[in-house]
């Protein structure tokens, strides 16, 4: 019951973002290969607490759009290591309120993958292989908000 509840807890937070082919500038020779290997979360900083209050304030929204227009975002390996697929048109959506889309992928996937570390424990690691690495700092705040992003990860709105 309790990895049932994660896992949908997970899944419902985890809507995230993938770097799109397309989405940075062209590279050659080494740089491109080494950009291909890249994940989502390659030289990105702990995210903040006012990060994460603005990503608690868009989840709901963010979600229910997906729900309403058949967007996709979610988690996925590249390789072996933790990333996000997120659809163009959910790419656009984030960037017109002001969002870039691959920093909301890792607020939303290291909130998500903190959330699973602390009411699982270290041994989910083995269980979530899409989970991505969370910093001290950033499993602090999510402890401190996590109340608000449960509650901002279910907040959408039922059909009738």
């Amino acid at each position: 019951m309790r990895r049932t509840y994660l896992s949908t807890a997970l899944l419902c937070l985890v809507l995230s973002v993938c770097w799109m082919p397309g989405s940075a500038p062209a590279a050659s020779g080494q740089a491109a290969a080494q950009a291909k290997s890249e994940t989502v979360y390659a030289g990105q900083s702990a995210f903040t607490e006012d990060e994460l209050l603005r990503f608690i304030k868009d989840l709901p929204s963010f979600r229910s759009w997906l729900h309403t227009s058949g967007e996709q975002a979610h988690p996925t390996m590249k390789g072996t290591k933790a990333d996000f697929y997120l659809s163009p048109a959910a790419r656009s959506w984030l960037e017109m309120r002001s969002w870039d889309p691959q920093r909301f992928c890792v607020i939303m996937g290291r909130s998500a993958a903190a959330l699973v570390l602390e009411t699982e424990g270290p041994e989910s690691k083995k269980l979530y292989k899409d989970m991505p690495a969370v910093s001290e700092s950033e499993r602090a705040l999510v402890l401190k908000h996590m109340g608000e992003l449960l509650k901002a990860g279910n907040d959408i709105p039922q059909k009738k």
